[in-house]
């Protein structure tokens, strides 16, 4: 009988993928290998980010507790999906999962029954989602370092399957809204009827314009006092929510992801906030001109990196609220924005701050050493929750 248990051949193996997929994003976004095949011009480099995440995943064992914690849960409601009736009453225990979830399933599972198809659709959604954000938000210029870290929460995907599908959605929502924004709101807002933690970031689609029209243009004081009316705001709604919500949270199918309303402290949940934190410090040490060149970035690419830092102040603005009302997987939809921010900035240090070779090269050598050991770091610690080691491949 397989038992998890850490295995150095499985943290290679991820940051092998990791490197692969962002050796992919870094190709195709600088204009990397194009392929012409019946008239449709295939980016090398997505396909190869593409097929070493989705392999990864579908081609893993989910038998005795590998592949995954909770997915033996997950396939369980797809073996079972076309017996259960939809119910959109979020808060009864009725229904294990929200109604658009169970949907998906019920589709799924009339097309084809077997569990590995219903992995390969799963995980090909959760892939396609980073893809059409990154195609459509990442700049050119950046630093391709951070971006290994993303195999991190998509190995959390192999435990969370509906939040990991619900952020699929959100960017998914959030890469259509560039060009059509009616559509790209619409599904954006279905993604609580996959998870209901999505709505915290339902509204950015709305946050976005008020930043560019109305928050970008504030000064230090103006600023300062919309924050704190944002956290009064955030303060009483956690409270009227709590007094008219909190017993069907509590005692709802919810009550594990919302966690203990009535909480920890502050502190004590700073870990799970600390990627947001710093990124918050960074920016607000970080001069704007650093990263945005008037000389060197195009118009588009300008517009690139203002959408990601909105996506990065939203996603630390979440944070209050994310704590009043318990949700500790807040952290985990705005993933892929930090990360890209991460890059924006260690490129725009490299490029228009430092200016010896030595420097740049402490610089570089910092910026891997932080990637890795954040990676083994996160590993370690919840790889026995996750239930990603030893990874197998299927039939082992």
């Amino acid at each position: 009988m397989n038992t998890i248990v850490w295995s150095y051949s499985s943290l290679l193996l991820y940051i092998f993928i990791s490197l692969i997929a962002a050796y992919g994003i870094k190709n195709a976004k600088t204009n990397g290998i194009r392929i012409i095949a019946g008239g449709i011009t295939i980016n090398v480099g997505y396909v190869l980010f593409f097929c070493g995440f989705w392999l990864l995943a579908i081609l893993r064992s989910v038998e005795n507790g590998l592949g995954g914690g909770d997915i033996w849960n997950y396939l369980r409601i797809f073996e079972e999906s076309l017996k259960v009736p939809l119910s959109f009453d979020f808060f009864s225990k009725s229904s294990e999962v929200e109604p658009l979830f169970l949907l998906l399933n019920k589709c799924i599972y009339a097309i084809n029954s077997n569990p590995r198809f219903y992995l390969a659709v799963m995980y090909g959604i959760i892939v396609i989602g980073y893809l059409m954000f990154i195609r459509s938000w990442c700049p050119q210029k950046i630093s391709y370092i951070p971006l290994i870290v993303l195999i991190f929460p998509f190995l959390k995907s192999f435990c969370t399957l509906r939040s990991s599908i619900a952020i699929a959605i959100i960017l998914i929502g959030i890469s259509v809204f560039k060009k059509n924004k009616l559509l790209g709101s619409i599904i954006t807002l279905l993604s609580p009827f996959i998870h209901i933690s999505a709505v915290l970031y339902v509204p950015f689609i709305l946050f976005h314009d008020l930043y560019r029209k109305k928050i970008k243009k504030m000064n230090k004081y103006r600023l300062c006092i919309f924050i704190l009316m944002y956290l009064l705001l955030a303060y009483l709604a956690s409270i009227i929510f709590k007094n008219y919500f909190g017993t069907m949270l509590i005692t709802g199918r919810y009550s594990y992801y919302a966690g203990d309303l009535k909480g920890s402290s502050f502190i004590q949940r700073i870990p799970l906030y600390f990627t947001q934190i710093v990124l918050a410090i960074a920016l607000v040490l970080i001069d704007e001109k650093t990263y945005i060149s008037q000389n060197s970035h195009s118009e588009g690419e300008k517009s690139k990196i203002e959408f990601i830092k909105v996506c990065c102040i939203y996603d630390i603005l979440v944070i209050p609220v994310a704590y009043m009302f318990g949700i500790w997987r807040a952290g985990e939809f705005f993933y892929l924005p930090r990360l890209i921010m991460w890059g924006i900035l260690i490129y725009g240090l490299c490029r228009n701050r430092v200016k010896n070779h030595s420097s740049l090269f402490i610089i570089k050598m910092l910026a891997w050493f932080v990637a890795f050991g954040w990676i083994i770091f996160r590993i370690t610690r919840e790889y026995l929750e996750l239930g990603i080691m030893p990874y197998q491949l299927l039939g082992h």
